[in-house]
């Protein structure tokens, strides 16, 4: 169990990584169908990360990353939903029996709270999140749509100027 526990867990945050999303994903996908919920998925990747770890070093990266892992693990509900880190500074945040509506909520929130956020005292570093949302109701999708569906609206987010939902 321990094994497994780290085969799924990211070293550097401790909450799950693409692995996990790869193997649960696809079960809470079929659960949402089964029980017709539906299924909210947030993906969320860090603005300027670069740029902090070129002009900071990448222990103040690595304390951006724990840092924002902190506010979207205190702003899921733990029992339902679930947060991984889908690479580099790219996390997945997947919200089961969630509407879209509740979700851009939950979405908003971890924006503004992650805003707020200094990375150190020493330094007064801030950053901010760009997220893409979408949701499951009627029409099923696999996995890898699910993911591609929001990643290309946190994408669009991007280039909307960041620093925001879509």
């Amino acid at each position: 169990k321990e094994l497994n526990e780290r085969v799924i867990t990211d070293e550097l945050t401790g909450i799950y990584n693409r692995r996990y999303i790869d193997e649960r994903l696809p079960s809470d996908i079929v659960r949402s169908i089964i029980e017709k919920k539906p299924l909210s998925v947030i993906f969320l990747d860090i603005d300027n990360l670069k740029e902090i770890n070129d002009r900071y070093g990448h222990l103040y990266g690595d304390r951006t990353i724990q840092n924002i892992v902190s506010v979207l693990s205190q702003h899921i509900q733990a029992e339902n939903d679930w947060v991984a880190r889908y690479g580099g500074d790219e996390f997945f945040v997947c919200l089961n029996n969630t509407p879209v509506q509740a979700a851009r909520q939950i979405a908003e929130i971890i924006r503004l709270k992650i805003q707020e956020l200094l990375i150190s005292n020493d330094k007064e570093i801030s950053t901010s999140v760009s997220m893409g949302v979408h949701t499951m109701d009627d029409a099923p999708l696999t996995a890898q749509e699910l993911i591609t569906k929001a990643d290309e609206k946190m994408y669009q987010a991007k280039q909307q100027g960041k620093n925001r939902i879509v």
